[in-house]
């Protein structure tokens, strides 16, 4: 049977053809070779069906990213009729705030199986009281605030009235979803954050 394999070294993707009677012949023979990190294929319309929804997510992303970039360097007039609405509701207990953002890619090496999306958050206290534990959905808006990306945290760390509490987490990565596609192309600065359906335990 024929096989075709993905490899990667040096951040480059390689692709090599295999005849073997198993996929545990294959795996051995890999394995022999010093490759660890591979994806098989057992035929090629399986190959060509994955490169295929790859291109198509990519030009999906292309587009977004020219639309945006074209959108962002025309001038806007500020006129009564277009004016930018009024930033959202904020919170009289807690103020969330995007410290960081970043696509970390799978790598078998460091024991990260799946590609992720991670980010990491500073909790404010603005309130008199102790907060124990803060829920609800985060909400990742563009410059204009429209809404991009929601997903929803619960932050169990204490915080004193007037400190502050660092929060990190993430989620799997889609390259075919086009809502994870959309918000992994922004850049930390390009973003606004807001708690929505906030619950806070004092």
């Amino acid at each position: 049977m024929k096989f075709l394999v993905i490899t990667q070294s040096d951040g480059k993707r390689r692709v090599s053809e295999h005849d073997c009677v198993t996929f545990d012949d294959l795996h051995s023979k890999l394995v022999a070779s010093g490759v660890g990190d591979y994806r098989v294929f057992c035929e090629i319309s399986d190959l060509v069906e994955s490169l295929s929804l790859r291109v198509t997510a990519l030009e999906r992303r292309m587009d977004e990213t020219n639309a945006s970039s074209s959108a962002s360097n025309n001038s806007i007039a500020t006129t009564p009729n277009n004016r930018q609405r009024d930033a959202q509701p904020q919170s009289k207990m807690i103020k969330v705030e995007l410290v960081g953002k970043s696509l970390i890619p799978e790598n078998y090496d460091l024991e990260i199986y799946e590609d992720r999306i991670e980010f990491e958050l500073r909790f404010h206290n603005i309130s008199g009281d102790n907060i124990r534990a803060v829920k609800g959905d985060l909400v990742f808006s563009d410059l204009f605030d429209a809404e991009i990306f929601r997903i929803g945290i619960t932050m169990n760390d204490p915080i004193t009235p007037g400190k502050f509490a660092t929060w990190s987490g993430g989620f799997p990565y889609n390259q075919f979803d086009r809502e994870h596609a959309h918000f992994a192309g922004f850049k930390s600065e390009d973003l606004q954050l807001h708690l929505d359906n906030e619950k806070v335990v004092t």
